[in-house]
This record gives C-alpha cells, structure tokens and sequence, in this order.
C-alpha cells in the first residue's frame, strides 16, 4: 500500500497516485466504504461497497464495482478539472452526479439501477433501471428498463419502458424507441448533419427536427424462447416515414458514423486506425458536441424533403 492510501476494513481513502487494484483481502472488506479525493489516481480497479468521489482531477484507470451507490461531490473543489472512469462501471444501486463542477467521462459502459448524470460524456451505452440526463453526452445507446429523461444532451439511440424528451435533446441515430414516448418541443436528428466537419462554416445544416408526429407505433411479435408478452405495441421516434433527398446529405451520413465510431472507439483503437482519420483530434470534436450543449445551439432544419411530384419528375427526366 502506498503512503498516500488509509485503510482499514470500513474505508479506504485514495488521494494522491496508487498503484494496483483496490481490493477486498478479507470478508469483511467486501462491504468498506471507497473514498477518492483530489488529485487520486488508481492505476487498476476499484472494487467496494461505497464509492465517493470528492474533488477533481480524478481517475481510475480501471474496471469499478460497486454494490450500492457511486456518488460525486464537487463543492470543496476550487478547480474544474476533470473527473475520468477509463473503464467499465458497474454499480447496481445509483450513480449521481450533480453537475456543479467538474465534466466526468466515462470511457466505457455504465451498468447500474439508477442513475442521475449531468455534465457527463459516455464513450460508450448507459445500462440503467431508470435514468435522468442532463448537459450529457453518450455517444453509446441509453438503455432503460423503466423510465428515461432527456433533456439539453445527446445520445445516439435509446430504449426505455417511459421515456421523456425535455429541452434540446439530440439523438444521433435517426430513430429510438420506447414503450410511451412523450415529448415537450422537437428533437434534433443529427444523423444527417455536417456537424463534425470541423472545416465547414454552415455546420449546422442538415438538421431534422422531428415532432409528435413522428412517433410510430409497432408491434413485437412474440419470441418463442421468451415467456415475457404474446405481443407488445411499442413506439418509435423515427426519420422513416419521411421522404428525404439522401443525395445531398448521404456524405454526411457517411462521416458521422466515421466520427462516431472514432469518438466511441478511440480508446480501443491502435494507432494506424486513429491515423487514418483526417480530423484526429478527438478533444476538437467532443468539443464540437459541448458546444450543442452548453449553448444550446440552434439548428437550420434540413432542406432534404421532397415532394412524390418532384420525384416522378426527377424519375422520369432520367428515363
């Protein structure tokens, strides 16, 4: 153990570097307490009963397990540096974070009952029973058993029992489902964007926005290795139905998914795959997605619909 750890069997104190896991060596230590001041960073996993982390600059580098709650409390911290989880997190009570400082990122998947993320960015999906984002960004899918809120983030899909679209919400996929679907103002579809060419000034083009009318509702057939439902009716927030002019925004399209994949993947990336992308500095483009965020940009709705009279005419001048 290092001189910057106290530990006995209820607690252990992180607050400078450690190296090594932090681990139960003895029954008893299964149920201690995990406390990660400024400045602590653990070159392994964190396995406990109770994580607080209390301050910035903190990381773990890696796979976290905790069996009731994970909790963040930035008030004492005078700086905003950030917060980073560089691998899997479990924790099947709840996972707070109150978004008053510091941005945490989360650079793997977050598996837990429930979860309140604000100023929050995940390389990766939220598993949750129930969730509330707010001022995040998972660039994985938000997947909820019950119920999920969303309000000024992005996500790239969603699957939930309720779902509630708030304020400014972004998806980058160009659907999500959901048992019931309820929303307050339009959503962003950013699928079909220019937004992650950082080189272009009209990057916020290309937007659809995407109302109740565009809520559909379809049955699941039953599984037959499932003894869940006969059937089920689901709704769907989805681009479908509308007739889009995919020639003028398919290259974009085609580049989001390439950044994405990027931003998700880049940990996990060897480096002649990172080179191969021509805008490679991953900080630039998450800023990119901040940006939407923190001024709640405004989009110019996507001038791509076009009417069955003009594709006849389109049709038959190629004829």
């Amino acid at each position: 153990m290092n001189l910057d750890s106290i530990q006995d069997s209820t607690r252990y104190l992180v607050k400078e570097l450690h190296y090594g896991n932090i681990m139960p060596g003895i029954r008893k230590e299964i149920l201690r307490d995990i406390f990660l001041q400024s400045g602590a960073h653990v070159k392994g996993g964190v396995y406990g009963n109770e994580l607080s982390v209390n301050g910035t600059g903190i990381t773990v580098d890696g796979a976290v397990y905790c069996k009731n709650n994970i909790r963040f409390d930035f008030n004492e911290s005078k700086d905003k540096k950030d917060v980073s989880f560089n691998s899997t997190v479990v924790c099947p009570g709840t996972v707070l974070v109150p978004g008053n400082g510091s941005k945490v990122r989360f650079f793997s998947d977050v598996y837990t009952g429930k979860t309140n993320l604000k100023n929050c960015i995940v390389y990766g999906n939220v598993y949750a029973t129930s969730a509330t984002l707010e001022n995040t960004i998972v660039l994985g899918g938000v997947y909820c058993k019950n119920d999920l809120k969303l309000k000024n983030s992005i996500v790239f899909t969603f699957r939930a029992g309720q779902c509630h679209l708030s304020d400014h919400v972004s998806i980058l996929s160009p659907f999500g489902f959901a048992d019931q679907i309820s929303m307050e103002t339009t959503v962003n579809i950013l699928t079909f964007s220019s937004l992650f060419n950082l080189d272009n000034e009209a990057k916020y083009n290309g937007n659809l926005k995407l109302d109740e009318t565009d809520i559909y509702e379809i049955e699941l057939e039953k599984n037959e290795e499932s003894e869940e439902f006969e059937s089920k009716i689901i709704q769907v927030l989805s681009v479908a139905e509308r007739l889009l002019n995919t020639s003028e925004i398919i290259e974009h399209f085609k580049q989001n998914k390439k950044f994405i994949e990027f931003l998700s993947l880049n940990s996990h990336l060897s480096e002649e795959d990172k080179k191969s992308f021509v805008a490679n500095n991953i900080e630039e483009l998450e800023n990119e997605l901040w940006q939407i965020i923190e001024k709640e940009s405004e989009f110019n709705e996507l001038d791509g619909s076009k009417s069955m009279d003009e594709m006849f005419k389109q049709y038959a001048a190629e004829l």
